[in-house]
Formats: structure tokens, C-alpha cells, sequence
């Protein structure tokens, strides 16, 4: 599978516990065509980084990029 930024193959595949739970996920960019041959890059970013915001119905949301109300993600 290319997933762009250089031609990148990615076949991992991760697994979650007994329980069905994740303790982590990988989040791919889809980069405009102008910038498809970026050198890859990985970023760590660890859930307290994350901003989090509470809708008027009480759903948290945790905004990793872009924005959700007044909230800007990492």
C-alpha cells in the first residue's frame, strides 16, 4: 500500500488486548499532490499533548489536527 510522502509501503498491522482495546494508532496524512514527495517524517504525540473539548451534549472529542470549535489541534 503507497501512502505517498516518498513512496512509503506500510504493512503493519496493530494489534489491540484481550479486551478488544488500542494503546496506540498510526493517523496517515493525505498530502496535496504538491507535496506527495516530502521526505517522511514520524511524530510522537502522546495523548495528554492532545487537545480535548466537551460538547454542549457531553461527547468529548480530543482534536488531533485541524480545528473543532475554538480548539486547534497538534
Amino acid at each position: 500500500m503507497d501512502d505517498g510522502g516518498e513512496g512509503i509501503i506500510h504493512q503493519e498491522m496493530p494489534k489491540g488486548d484481550v479486551e478488544g482495546r488500542m494503546h496506540g494508532f498510526q493517523l496517515w496524512a493525505n498530502l496535496p499532490s504538491a507535496l506527495k514527495m516530502t521526505p517522511p517524517r514520524y511524530q510522537e504525540v502522546k495523548a495528554a499533548e492532545i487537545p480535548q473539548i466537551t460538547d454542549d451534549d457531553a461527547t468529548h472529542v480530543r482534536v488531533i489536527c485541524g480545528t473543532s470549535g475554538e480548539r486547534e489541534g497538534r
